[in-house]
């Protein structure tokens, strides 16, 4: 018979406010039971190691990548020094929404594969597919492109090397991070995530230096590059924009709104992450209490961490710096670190030596996060095989190994990663790493959209189930409840659905104004659209081949209750205010 895991939280609630519950005691009887299930289903299922602040830097380490450091710059030059902080502020607040929805939906039901869990449950078992392989093959192609990141990063120091090779070496510490135990993985991106953090601060305390008049040159910009010739660019233009008063493609308010727009869409590559603490359900020691704050968590350092250094930043470079790259036709050696706005900054007050160090610590930042790609596209696998009907694939990839390791899953989804040699022996890194960018982009939108919908359904679905409710006080001393719903969901599922849809519009922009050959057309509306079509693809075919239907209301009768034993109990927080802050912080 299934527990009502619902009941028996809200009832070890209740004792706990009664000071009837001994913490010390409730630990040693999770730990008892989760070590007895890791025992019994050992080869079967993941390990559940991972603690909050392990989870929390998974999630840091995959989302803090070379997409904010080099990117940034191009959205200067694109937008200008508001719109720039415009750009990242509406792309997190479309993530925020997002992620209210999955952090209420996790702490109510924490279980293996989330991510496609919530719409195959909630709205369609169809659905619950796309998003499942639409999402894998999301993380294959950032774990691609960011392997040719890395290694085309290195080309700063212009070392007699080909790229190939260094694609090799990558991959190999790629791999060899991801085919140890989880719970050794976890302490790296722990160690890894405090790195980051460090990283960002000092490259912020460093522009705001160079604003002041530090280095070589000692000339203090102050507040320059935002009067209201630098605000905005004059409108749009795919094009470098050498003056304010430039004349562009699209002028006036219409060109400044479209620049907007395109920069919105593109700063979301930068967002992709944001989820990663729903992927460790599977994982996590205690996900009902430790991933809804996880998750929060990242929405809110994300946000706090692009928009505050994109402000920052803005200050020293203008959308006229000739260093910047356009955004279309930038030569291959712009993807170096020359490209980033925080070298720009640097050279341009005549520090020697530091771009070098700080290209290295975008080096780092992109190996990092492509560990965390195979990390995430290995799971999503996992839990796949794991819900398939073909026995073979539940028997080889959806199996681990006696330490809980999916070692098939991670063989298979780093399969993909060797994409990052296309175009390798050429030279030509930019069409591939342009098109594996944009492919993993609008394919997260799509899951992004399926989130929300799925977080609708979920809401809506109690008032018929009547097992659980949202306005009961116990709910919310059990589970996370998301604020200002269901207009996050509608906001969230609406934006991201336009994003997807209209992101292609500059590749028809160029080709109305025939300023665009025909092969470059065509590879960049198969990056704008391949992801949307190819999720279309799989619900389609899923639904045609097992005719399934709508999940109607009726059947959430046993939607609201984790799948596995042995997580009704969960230690509580710590009563020490101390050790909650250090819990936190860590």
């Amino acid at each position: 018979m299934r527990p009502n895991f619902a009941t028996e939280d809200a009832d070890y609630s209740e004792d706990k406010r009664a000071g009837s519950v001994d913490v010390e005691n409730i630990s040693q009887e999770a730990e008892d039971r989760r070590r007895d299930i890791n025992r019994l289903t050992r080869g079967e299922s993941l390990d559940r190691t991972l603690r909050r602040h392990q989870i929390t830097g998974i999630a840091i380490s995959g989302t803090i990548g070379t997409g904010f450091f080099i990117n940034c710059g191009d959205f200067i030059g694109l937008s200008g020094s508001v719109g720039v902080i415009l750009s990242y502020l509406f792309a997190g607040l479309i993530v925020t929404a997002v992620m209210l929805c999955l952090s209420e939906m996790v702490s109510v039901r924490p279980v293996p594969g989330a991510i496609f869990e919530y719409p195959k449950l909630y709205v369609d078992p169809a659905l619950g597919f796309a998003v499942g392989f639409t999402y894998w093959l999301a993380y294959c192609m950032s774990c691609a492109t960011l392997t040719v990141s890395t290694a085309v990063l290195t080309r700063y120091w212009q070392f007699p090397i080909d790229i190939g090779w260094v694609i090799v070496i990558v991959l190999i510490g790629v791999a060899s991070s991801n085919i140890f135990g989880v719970a050794i993985y976890g302490n790296i991106e722990w160690a890894v995530k405090w790195c980051k953090l460090i990283l960002v601060l000092g490259l912020d305390i460093l522009m705001i230096s160079i604003n002041l008049g530090a280095g070589p040159k000692g000339e203090y910009i102050g507040g320059r590059y935002f009067s209201s010739e630098y605000r905005f660019t004059p409108g749009f233009s795919d094009t470098h924009i050498n003056s304010p008063h430039q004349s562009v493609d699209v002028q006036g308010g219409g060109g400044v709104l479209l620049a907007l727009w395109t920069t919105t869409t593109l700063a979301q590559h930068a967002f992709i992450g944001v989820e990663l603490p729903v992927v460790t359900a599977g994982e996590a020691k205690y996900p009902r209490r430790d991933l809804p704050k996880a998750s929060r968590r990242m929405y809110l350092i994300t946000n706090f961490v692009y928009v505050v250094s994109a402000l920052i930043v803005a200050f020293n470079v203008p959308f006229t710096n000739p260093n910047l790259s356009p955004l279309h036709g930038a030569a291959n050696d712009s993807i170096t670190g020359h490209r980033s706005p925080f070298i720009i900054a640097i050279i341009d007050a005549g520090i020697t030596h530091l771009p070098g160090f700080v290209n290295a610590v975008f080096i780092f930042a992109a190996w990092t996060a492509a560990n965390t790609a195979l990390y995430v596209a290995s799971r999503t696998l996992f839990s796949l095989s794991k819900n398939s009907d073909i026995r073979y694939v539940r028997e080889t990839i959806g199996r681990t190994s006696s330490g809980g390791t999916p070692l098939v899953a991670i063989g298979v989804s780093f399969l993909f990663a060797f994409l990052a040699f296309f175009g390798a022996q050429q030279g030509d890194v930019q069409k591939p790493l342009g098109v594996f960018s944009r492919i993993a982009t609008t394919s997260i939108l799509c899951v992004y959209a399926c989130e929300c919908l799925a977080f609708l359904r979920f809401r809506a679905g109690m008032a018929h189930v009547r097992t659980i409710d949202r306005n009961d006080p116990k709910y919310t001393k059990t589970y996370y409840k998301s604020p200002r719903q269901p207009f996050p969901a509608y906001f969230g599922l609406i934006a991201c659905s336009l994003l997807v849809l209209f992101n292609g519009w500059d590749t028809f922009f160029r080709i109305s104004r025939k300023t665009i050959s025909g092969s470059d057309a065509a590879v960049e509306l198969l990056a704008a659209y391949l992801g949307p079509v190819l999720f279309i693809a799989f619900y389609m075919t899923y639904k045609f081949v097992n005719g399934t239907q709508i999940t109607g209301y009726p059947q959430f009768r046993n939607a609201y209750t984790p799948m596995e034993t042995g997580l009704d109990k969960e230690p509580p927080e710590s009563a020490n205010k101390i050790r909650r802050f250090l819990s936190w912080i860590k």
